[in-house]
C-alpha cells in the first residue's frame, strides 16, 4: 500500500499579510479633508486641445480619442452629398478624373534592332469597367448587387475624403500668411486627388449601372462613409498629436488626467 502524507491546513506555515510601504502614482488620491469639493480633480473638459484642433474636434467621453464637433460633422456631411454640389464642382471632379485616369496609356518598347514600337493601353477607367463587366458576367443576380454595392462604396469613400479636404480649405484663414503654407498646398493636392478618385469610380459605377440594366440614376448615400473617415482621422490626430502631448506632460499634469479619466 502506498503511504500518502496528509497535511492539516491549520498546521501550514503562514505569513502575516502586509501592505506595501512604497507608493506609486496610481496610489495617489485626493485628500477629502483638504479638498471637500474635489476641486483638485480635473474634469474632462479641463483638458484643452490645441487651438487648431479645438475648432473641429473634441475629446470623447473616455478621453482616449477625438470625435468631430456637431458643426464640423454637419459641414463635412453636407459637402459630401452629390446633390449639394454645384455644377462647377461636378465638372471639376469629372475633369480631374479624365485627366488622371481617362487617358489612353502608351507603352514604348525598343527592339534589338533599335526600332521602337508604341502600344496603346486602355485608360484606367476603361480597364476597370472591362474587369468588372467580366466579373458581373460570371455572377448571380444577388452577387451582382454586392459587386455594384462595393463599387458604389468606393465612390462614397472618396466623396467623403474630398469633403474633408474641402471643408478644411474653406475653414482656413490665410490672412496672416505672406505666402501659402506648405501644409495648405498639401491639402489642396489631397482634395484634387480625392476629387479625381471620386470622379473615376463614379464614372465606372455609372457605366456598370447601365451594363446591368438598373433603372433610374445611381444615388450615393455618404453618411456612413463620412462617419468612418472622420473616425479614422480622429484616431490618427489623437495618436499623433494629443496623446504625444500627454506623454510629455509633467507628473502633476498626468495625475490630473488620470483623475479625470477614472474618477469623474
Amino acid at each position: 500500500m502506498t503511504n500518502v502524507n496528509h497535511t492539516d491546513p491549520s498546521e501550514a506555515e503562514t505569513k502575516e499579510l502586509t501592505y506595501p510601504v512604497h507608493s506609486t502614482l496610481n496610489d495617489v488620491g485626493v485628500d477629502p479633508t483638504t479638498d471637500p469639493d474635489n476641486t483638485q480633480i480635473a474634469k474632462p473638459n479641463n483638458y484643452r486641445l490645441p487651438n487648431w484642433l479645438a475648432a473641429d474636434w473634441r475629446l470623447n467621453d473616455t478621453l482616449d480619442g477625438l470625435i468631430p464637433t456637431d458643426t464640423y460633422y454637419a459641414q463635412v456631411s453636407n459637402e459630401a452629398r452629390v446633390e449639394n454640389m454645384t455644377d462647377i464642382q461636378r465638372k471639376g471632379m469629372r475633369e480631374a478624373a479624365l485627366e488622371d485616369y481617362g487617358q489612353i496609356r502608351q507603352e514604348t518598347t525598343k527592339a534589338s534592332n533599335g526600332k521602337t514600337t508604341t502600344i496603346d493601353h486602355p485608360s484606367a477607367i476603361d480597364s476597370l469597367v472591362s474587369s468588372y463587366q467580366e466579373v458581373i458576367d460570371n455572377c448571380t443576380s444577388q452577387e451582382v448587387f454586392q459587386v455594384m454595392s462595393s463599387v458604389g462604396n468606393m465612390v462614397t469613400m472618396f466623396l467623403a475624403d474630398r469633403a474633408i479636404q474641402e471643408i478644411r480649405i474653406n475653414n482656413t484663414d490665410l490672412s496672416g500668411h505672406d505666402e501659402t503654407p506648405e501644409w495648405f498646398k498639401v491639402t489642396l493636392d489631397k482634395k484634387r486627388e480625392a476629387s479625381a478618385q471620386a470622379g473615376k469610380w463614379m464614372d465606372v459605377h455609372k457605366q456598370l449601372w447601365t451594363y446591368v440594366s438598373y433603372n433610374k440614376e445611381p444615388r450615393y448615400y455618404t453618411n456612413y462613409a463620412v462617419t468612418q473617415r472622420l473616425r479614422n482621422l480622429g484616431n490618427y490626430l489623437f495618436t499623433q498629436h494629443v496623446y504625444s502631448d500627454m506623454e510629455r506632460a509633467t507628473v502633476s499634469d498626468m495625475k490630473k488626467f488620470v483623475d479625470a479619466k477614472y474618477q469623474c
